[in-house]
Parts: C-alpha cells; sequence; structure tokens
C-alpha cells in the first residue's frame, strides 16, 4: 500500500527523501501524505509520474502540474532522446495552463480504469492471496513501459507459483469490485500469465 508505506516513512523520522508513485490519482489520493511530507520538511521525488499518460503534450502539462505543487520536490523520469529533454526541460520552467489543468483532469477521469496506483486495496479482498500488484507491475511497468522482459519474469520468480496461480480469477472478481479505479485486473492478470508462464516453470 503506497499511502501506507508514504506516511509510515513520513512518521518515522528516518528519511529525508521519499520516493512514491505519483501517477495522476495516486497523487490525488495521496495528497495528505504529500502535504505533511512537506510539512516535515521531507523531500518527495515522484516516480512512474506519467503511466497511463501517451500524448506527449499531457505529459509536458502533467510535469507542470507536479513541480509546481509546493510539496513535490523533483520527479524521475526515463528519457530516450535528446529531443524528449528538450520538451521536458522546456516543460519545467513554465507554468500550467488552465486549459491544461482541465485537459488532465479529464483524461484522467476517462483513463482510470488504466492506471494502478499499487493501493493493495485488491490484494486485501484476493482469497487466493495472489501478488496481484506485483503482476501487475511486471507485466505493465517492467514489461510494456520500460521493455524490460528479463527484471519482469525475474521478479515474478521471487514468488511462489501458489501466488501466481490465476486459474481462479475468472470466476472471483472479487479485486475487482474491491479497485478503487475500476480496473479490469482479471484481464490483466490472466495476460500476465501468457506472456510469463513459461518462463516460471
Amino acid at each position: 500500500d503506497v499511502k501506507a508505506c508514504m506516511r509510515a516513512g513520513i512518521e518515522s523520522g528516518n528519511y529525508q527523501l521519499l520516493m512514491p508513485v505519483l501517477n495522476q490519482p495516486a497523487l490525488e489520493s495521496m495528497t495528505e501524505e504529500i502535504r505533511l511530507a512537506h510539512q516535515k520538511g521531507i523531500g518527495v521525488m515522484g516516480m512512474k509520474t506519467m503511466k497511463g499518460i501517451k500524448k506527449p503534450a499531457l505529459q509536458m502539462a502533467y510535469l507542470k502540474k507536479l513541480l509546481q505543487n509546493p510539496a513535490v520536490t523533483t520527479v524521475t523520469k526515463g528519457i530516450n532522446s535528446f529531443e524528449v529533454f528538450d520538451q521536458y526541460f522546456k516543460a519545467m520552467q513554465e507554468e500550467l495552463s488552465f486549459g491544461e489543468d482541465i485537459s488532465l483532469y479529464k483524461y484522467a477521469q476517462s483513463n482510470r480504469a488504466n492506471n494502478c496506483m499499487m493501493c493493495s486495496e485488491c490484494e486485501g479482498v484476493c482469497p487466493h492471496d495472489l501478488e496481484i500488484s506485483t503482476m501487475l507491475r511486471s507485466k505493465d511497468y517492467y514489461y510494456e513501459e520500460i521493455g524490460d522482459k528479463e527484471l519482469a519474469v525475474n521478479t515474478l520468480r521471487n514468488i511462489s507459483r501458489e501466488r501466481l496461480d490465476t486459474q481462479f480469477c475468472r470466476d472471483c472478481h472479487e479485486c475487482e469490485a474491491a479497485c478503487p479505479n475500476g480496473i479490469h485486473i482479471v484481464e490483466r492478470l490472466e495476460k500476465t500469465h501468457r506472456l510469463f508462464d513459461s518462463y516460471l516453470v
């Protein structure tokens, strides 16, 4: 649970910098934790910030929104070309417009079912104790977003086969009922199984 980890890190007094997932729904859900970190002088470095945002213009707008939040110190973002670097650098020096903010809001609402917040609500109700968040992260982030198949496979290999077994999911859907974003979790778990099962034997 990212929210619980964030709060525990703040309240522990052991950290000067915290690095939570800060995609659009996560930023919305962790307003209080981010505010508290800022109040206590703890830096916040957002990661996985652009998950689900495909359009470059919206990515630039979201970068502006993040950096204009006084509680967000900086973001970490992989950049694969000098052209993209220049776009991000330019966006960092610009103010978020009202129109951009409205576009981000509309996009977040329409894209909510594609954006996992790693809140672990799904795992809390799973009758088979599956590692749902890790499975989705391995497929969605390691494999699809950053293209690191080896990392995805190695991450899944560290989980017992019982906690990866999706054979009962199609008749269950408890996880989807608990998901605050309405994500089609079962479909994504089954895709993960099809992609990686042969590597986990």
